[in-house]
């Protein structure tokens, strides 16, 4: 089990942004045939290999069938939404986001607790575009709040 105590969380109608996405900083490449869109069933294998990875990344043992399984369960039951990169036919990246609600604000919330891209595309804004599509989907689906979770020693996803 993984200690993810570390949280982010952005009231959506007062996000700002403090940098220019189009800006590149130095050693990180861009891509421009990047493509961020709503995974679905078509997608399941492509999503499975990153899921596993990224449970690997949190020290989990490799297991492609526990992966899939999970992503399917949650796809056939409408239990979250997940949006994947794709750069030249290549998917290299994922956000997962929960529905749910907050009680104590009343508001729907969407905590966003799986966020990965594959090592050879990380520095290049694959994270971002997928943060950026998660913070679009809640606003557009009523959500007055996205949750960042990550585990405390991801220096990396608590930057974002």
């Amino acid at each position: 089990m993984t200690n993810v105590a570390a949280g982010l969380f952005v009231s959506l109608g007062r996000v700002q942004r403090t940098h220019s996405a189009n800006v590149q900083a130095a050693g990180r490449k861009r891509y421009e045939t990047m493509e961020i869109m709503k995974a679905d069933s078509s997608h399941l294998q492509d999503l499975a290999r990153l899921f596993d990875l990224y449970r690997q990344f949190y020290e989990c043992p490799p297991d492609a069938e526990l992966a899939s399984r999970f992503l399917r369960e949650r796809m056939d039951n409408g239990e979250s939404d997940i949006f994947l990169a794709r750069v030249d036919q290549t998917v290299c990246g994922f956000v997962q986001l929960y529905p749910t609600f907050c009680s104590v604000d009343a508001v729907k919330i969407y905590i966003l607790h799986d966020l990965f891209v594959d090592a050879a595309f990380r520095k290049s804004g694959v994270g971002e575009k997928l943060m950026n599509r998660a913070t679009q989907w809640a606003r557009e689906n009523g959500a007055g709040r996205l949750d960042l979770l990550t585990g405390t020693t991801n220096l990396a996803g608590q930057h974002i």
